[in-house]
């Protein structure tokens, strides 16, 4: 099953060189927050719980384990992952460099796969990261504290560099 999400706010991006803190092979990953109320979300989660119900059956869905949470804003944190680095475009369609400092902030859409894992006594359901657009880059700055890797960006003093807006598609 594929998706392409709405355009949303990226969080902790690690597109361009894997996270290797818990898996010394690399994880790629997003989280990408969007209006809980918007009816492109809402299709989005019916589709996974529909997609969960064909794979696992009605009676799993209460031991469910999703790839989002609801906020007390009610928005919507999507959390993406995968071992394999995604295609990641600027809002004009071209690729982006790997030395891009995609920041926290910036305002992102996501597409790839779904996949429904079992794993001891657990029913998962995983989004797994193909291709990003980048509509509104937010570079990461850097922080003193950290240990120098993509992420979070640190935009205390208000220097945010936008790098385009694009209007919404899901053509990637």
């Amino acid at each position: 099953m594929r998706y392409v999400t709405p355009k949303g706010t990226a969080g902790w991006p690690k597109l361009f060189k894997p996270d290797t803190k818990f898996n010394a092979e690399g994880v790629y990953s997003t989280k990408l927050n969007v209006p809980g109320d918007d009816p492109k979300v809402q299709k989005l989660i019916e589709d996974l719980k529909e997609g969960f119900i064909e794979e696992f059956g009605a009676k799993a869905i209460t031991k469910a384990k999703w790839p989002y949470e609801t906020n007390d804003d009610g928005s919507i944190t999507f959390k993406f992952k995968s071992k394999s680095k995604p295609e990641v475009k600027d809002a004009a369609n071209q690729i982006m460099s790997d030395d891009t400092r995609l920041g926290s902030g910036s305002v992102i859409q996501v597409a790839g796969n779904v996949g429904f894992n079992a794993v001891s006594g657990n029913n998962y359901v995983t989004l797994y990261i193909s291709k990003v657009k980048v509509h509104d880059l937010v570079e990461w700055s850097g922080d003193p504290f950290s240990d120098g890797d993509e992420g979070e960006s640190t935009n205390d003093d208000k220097e945010v560099e936008s790098k385009g807006e694009a209007t919404e598609s899901e053509d990637f």
